[in-house]
């Protein structure tokens, strides 16, 4: 078990695929240690909605416009201008005035605990495009929650929404030395394909 000393306050870290979060607490000048394994963190996928509200628009800031080769299209500059892009997103996913060359994509918010930690985006079916360079399934964790396998949880349920709308084989792509979601990948059964470009091609079964 490793030990780390942060504002004088001593924690501990254990396995982070058990462990996904430890809480100090001070208390009558004592420091109080919570630990919450996945048995007792409430893990939930939840579908966009067009009323979605303030707390999902600040974590979507957090993550900013772009990050190792995830376009955070929901970055607004304003809560007015994120209602209406979730207005857009909502009929993306129902097939709604699609544009050329885009595909019904339904957006998912992963919550911890009632709080919105991540988002996904799954596409129904691929483009020539998407083969080239996104695959079905993209996916971010808030900078704020990362490093407690929220990534992992993520894909997992991700995956689970894929077979549901009948996709038996999923493709992602990273870039090369995007070694963390590659990692996620391979825990959820990745099975590498090809290096290409800089990025990587992944495949995962999704009836497995």
């Amino acid at each position: 078990m490793d030990c780390f000393v942060k504002s004088n306050c001593v924690s501990y870290k254990q396995n982070k695929s058990l462990f996904v979060s430890q809480i100090v607490r001070k208390q009558n000048g004592k420091c109080l240690l919570f630990i919450q394994s996945w048995r007792d963190c409430m893990i939930e996928l939840h579908e966009l909605t067009p009323n979605d509200g303030e707390e999902v628009f600040k974590m979507v800031q957090e993550i900013g416009e772009k990050e190792n080769g995830f376009i955070n299209s929901l970055f607004s500059s304003s809560f007015s201008l994120f209602q209406e892009k979730l207005r857009r997103n909502y009929n993306l996913s129902k097939g709604i005035n699609l544009e050329p060359n885009y595909v019904p994509q339904t957006v998912y918010w992963l919550f911890a605990d009632g709080k919105p930690v991540g988002y996904g985006k799954l596409r129904h079916y691929l483009n020539e495009s998407l083969l080239q360079h996104g695959g079905h399934i993209g996916y971010v964790i808030s900078p704020n929650h990362r490093g407690n396998g929220y990534a992992k949880k993520l894909l997992e349920k991700l995956l689970k929404k894929s077979n549901e709308i009948g996709i038996n084989q999923v493709l992602l792509t990273t870039d090369y030395d995007n070694s963390s979601s590659q990692k996620v990948i391979e825990h959820n059964n990745g099975k590498l394909e090809k290096i290409e470009k800089s990025s990587c091609f992944y495949w995962i079964d999704t009836f497995s």
